[in-house]
Order: C-alpha cells, then sequence, then structure tokens
C-alpha cells in the first residue's frame, strides 16, 4: 500500500472515531472497498452497521473503547473458505443434487 493510500485511511479513521460526534458505517464500507476486504462477511458488521449515525454520546464507554478492535476486525474480514469447501464437498458427494440458478445459466433458462 502506498504512503498516500495509508494517510488516507488513517485520515478518515480519525475523522470518524477522534472528530465526528457519530459513528459512520459508510466510512467502514468506503474504507474496506479501498482496501479490498469483505467487510460485511464478518458477523460483528451487522451490529455495526445498527450503530449507524449514532452519537458516541449515546454510546457507553465501554462500547465506544471497543469501537476500534471491532473496526479492524470487520475490516480484516476474509471470505469463510472452509464454508466453501464444505459447500462443494456436498456438491461433489451428491448430498446437494439442484444447485440455485445463478446469472451464468440466465441465458439458458431464457431459451428452455
Amino acid at each position: 500500500m502506498q504512503d498516500y493510500q495509508k494517510e488516507i485511511i488513517a485520515t478518515a479513521l480519525d475523522k470518524m472515531l477522534n472528530r465526528q460526534n457519530h459513528f459512520s458505517i459508510c466510512t467502514v464500507d468506503k474504507i474496506s472497498e479501498a482496501i479490498g476486504s469483505n467487510c460485511s462477511s464478518h458477523p460483528d458488521y451487522k451490529f455495526l452497521n445498527a450503530l449507524h449515525c449514532v452519537n458516541y454520546s449515546e454510546m457507553s464507554e465501554e462500547l465506544k473503547s471497543k469501537l476500534p478492535e471491532l473496526i479492524m476486525s470487520v475490516l480484516t474480514a476474509r471470505f469463510d473458505t472452509g464454508l466453501m469447501v464444505k459447500a462443494m464437498d456436498a456438491v461433489l458427494s451428491g448430498e446437494v443434487k439442484d444447485l440455485p440458478n445463478t446469472e451464468d445459466d440466465l441465458p439458458t433458462r431464457l431459451l428452455n
């Protein structure tokens, strides 16, 4: 990551955590997109999302102090590859026979 990119992320996080009066999931989403992570796949993302636009004065000190750790956790989230392997194994073993339709087979479905 280039120095200016690190500075952009640091500036955005500093603004949200130290200079705004409310939490912004939009900032988390934009940083996640910039670094190529999949923040919404993390279990805590939905909880952070619920805090969108909540004023820090309405949060306990404990919650406010936990926010940086939660933000870091969701920003470093990756796909659950173990779950993907289990799903592929189920398909290969015949446990799952009907796969859901995808956009890839849309033209085929339209022609039939």
